[in-house]
């Protein structure tokens, strides 16, 4: 990299960061994750992947960049959450036979945290309960699972989020980002 380039590229930095950084943490929340995907931005530019064509302002494209870095980090955190493994399940309950396992509800044998979970499961609303194990118990990915379940994409989604948020309600977590949205599905 020439000198020059260098010194453009931290002058790009030094007076764009911090706006890039609230445009990703907006998306992403404050935090590890959103300095990474705001320093990616940058990275991008010095690797030539992203290039700027001059067609709009710097502020403009480096959201433009930075929102594509943002879904990508979504897709990826989407695809590796699971709440439960059956298998690990398996092997727990096979492994540690009633050995005791600390958890945040108390210290329990593995099968009595397997039957724990699954007894919450059965306590969602029915499409939120086929969305919560065609996606994490299936491990089905979100287009394939909302197919099997005769939905659009959205709507699978909107099933997910609504399950997720009432399991961690029936495990008595709160949930940050459900405070003053009540948003019910189709039970």
């Amino acid at each position: 990299m020439h000198h020059a380039d260098r010194k453009a590229l931290e002058a790009l930095h030094a007076r764009h960061y911090h706006a890039t950084l609230k445009y990703v943490a907006a998306r992403v929340g404050y935090g590890a994750h959103a300095e990474d995907i705001t320093q990616d931005v940058f990275v991008e530019i010095c690797r030539g992947t992203s290039k700027y064509n001059g067609s709009t302002n710097v502020q403009r494209y480096l959201h433009g960049v930075a929102k594509n870095l943002v879904r990508k980090y979504r897709l990826n955190r989407t695809n590796s959450v699971k709440i439960i493994d059956p298998g690990l399940l398996e092997k727990l309950a096979t492994t540690t036979g009633d050995n005791l396992l600390s958890t945040k509800v108390g210290r329990m044998s593995a099968s009595q945290l397997r039957a724990l979970i699954e007894e919450r499961v059965a306590q969602l609303p029915p499409k939120a309960r086929e969305a919560i194990k065609l996606r994490f118990i299936e491990g089905l990915k979100s287009p394939e699972a909302a197919k099997k379940a005769g939905c659009s994409v959205k709507t699978f989604y909107d099933r997910v989020g609504y399950g997720i948020r009432a399991f961690r309600k029936l495990n008595g977590q709160s949930d940050e980002k459900s405070r003053g949205r009540k948003k019910k599905i189709d039970s």
